[in-house]
């Protein structure tokens, strides 16, 4: 922080960019990282551009912090605030921090990804930490549960999905407070569109337009997953939930469909797919013990056991169900982390038999029907059965411990699934 005044801080400029330009010819300058946007209304940039303009000291990157301005306005004033000190700008802007406390949560976090998008501009997300938590729970992105491992808040999983926007750009427009970042990747056969609000809620409509330009449309149709990550008062989300999963009619290359925004603290996701793609992406939640199926220490290696374990928010916790040709409700079970299938260990019918990861073969070993449970009345509880044996997948012990591990037994039923509940899986990504 700069507590001198300006003159001093313009004098520490001119030398220090005479310094870099003389002995690193190349390095890019980037400045002067204020509290505020530019804007002509503040003289402290107006001063600043007329100096760095009338002595041809011009940082590269210009860069600023938006707390809790919104970045298109900024980029937009900051575009006119350089064109009146006679200043172009050739790089993107960065926005060195952006996001108030009060609006780090998932709808918040969208919203940020889509302004900062749409305004063409880096950003780097704000950091509330202080003393020994400044460098800790990756700036708030994460929390610790009552054993002190970290686990993942909705927010961080807006990023995951962000992360996972391949392909193309695709033109959103947004609405009042609400915004979106959409892409379409035609050789990954998939679009997906990250949602957020600044404080809007009610029914949002979503225009799918250009559809003839993707490879998601069949037969005048496309599949369209609306998931929604929780704020979830704060504490710690296992995953996205699934809202619908419809395969929409396709009409003059448009569709379109409706995100139910009922708290601006939640954030949504859109992902379109071809209608025979018929994957489900899910983590699989032990109702008792609130831990996720997991694939043992990130393990690529066949035969590696499964296990409980905290849920992290991690690929290997994240499973597609592939529905089996002719055989209902029958999954084959592909972990996304390692690509091999959930196994029950040498085809055995044996109660205690391990539930391992083994290269996709095929086999009813490697098939599981998902018996619906109704006793918790989310909708979203399974019983995973063994095609093979009919045995169930069951955490060793009914252990709430991380690191249980997970083998088959017999299908418990009545009242002893009710008490038990280590045969319960909760797929949130199920609908």
């Amino acid at each position: 922080m700069w507590d001198r005044s300006q003159s001093q801080y313009l004098q520490m400029w001119s030398r220090f960019y005479a310094a870099v330009r003389a002995g690193l010819p190349g390095q890019l300058i980037v400045g002067p990282s204020t509290a505020n946007p530019p804007s002509s209304s503040i003289t402290w940039w107006t001063t600043f551009l007329n100096h760095v303009k009338s002595n041809n000291v011009a940082p590269d990157i210009y860069s600023w912090h938006v707390i809790p301005h919104d970045p298109v306005q900024s980029v937009s004033n900051a575009n006119a605030t350089l064109a009146a000190a006679g200043l172009t700008n050739t790089r993107p802007y960065q926005i060195n921090e952006y996001a108030g406390r009060e609006q780090q949560h998932p709808g918040g976090g969208a919203w940020f990804i889509s302004r900062r998008e749409r305004a063409g501009a880096d950003g780097m997300r704000a950091n509330w930490g202080w003393g020994p938590n400044l460098h800790d729970y990756a700036a708030n992105l994460l929390t610790q549960n009552s054993s002190g491992q970290y686990v993942p808040l909705g927010e961080w999983f807006m990023y995951r999905y962000y992360g996972s926007q391949t392909g193309s750009i695709v033109t959103y427009a947004p609405g009042s407070d609400i915004d979106g970042f959409a892409t379409k990747d035609n050789t990954a056969k998939n679009a997906k569109i990250l949602i957020g609000s600044n404080g809007n809620t009610g029914n949002v409509t979503v225009n799918l337009t250009g559809l003839n330009t993707t490879s998601v449309v069949e037969n005048g149709k496309v599949r369209a997953v609306v998931q929604r990550v929780p704020y979830n008062n704060g504490a710690a989300v296992t995953g996205p939930t699934t809202v619908s999963d419809t395969a929409l009619t396709v009409t003059g290359n448009t569709a379109s469909l409706t995100v139910p925004y009922t708290d601006a603290r939640d954030g949504y996701t859109v992902t379109l797919l071809p209608p025979s793609d018929t994957t489900v992406s899910t983590v699989a939640v032990s109702e008792n013990s609130g831990q996720c199926l997991d694939d043992t220490d990130l393990s690529q290696a066949n035969g590696t056991q499964y296990q409980q374990y905290d849920c992290e928010g991690g690929y290997q916790q994240m499973f597609d169900f592939k529905p089996v040709a002719g055989r209902p409700d029958t999954y084959t079970v592909v972990n996304q982390h390692s690509g091999t299938c959930l196994d029950i260990n040498g085809a055995s019918t044996t109660d205690g038999a391990a539930v391992i990861q083994r290269t996709c073969s095929g086999t009813t070993n490697q098939m599981f029907t998902l018996r619906p449970v109704t006793a918790l009345g989310n909708g979203q509880d399974y019983q995973l059965v063994a095609v093979h044996s009919g045995k169930c997948v069951d955490v060793a012990g009914v252990s709430t411990q991380p690191r249980a591990l997970i083998n088959q037994w017999t299908c418990d039923t009545g009242s002893t699934l009710a008490t038990k509940k280590n045969q319960i899986w909760r797929l949130q990504g199920l609908r």
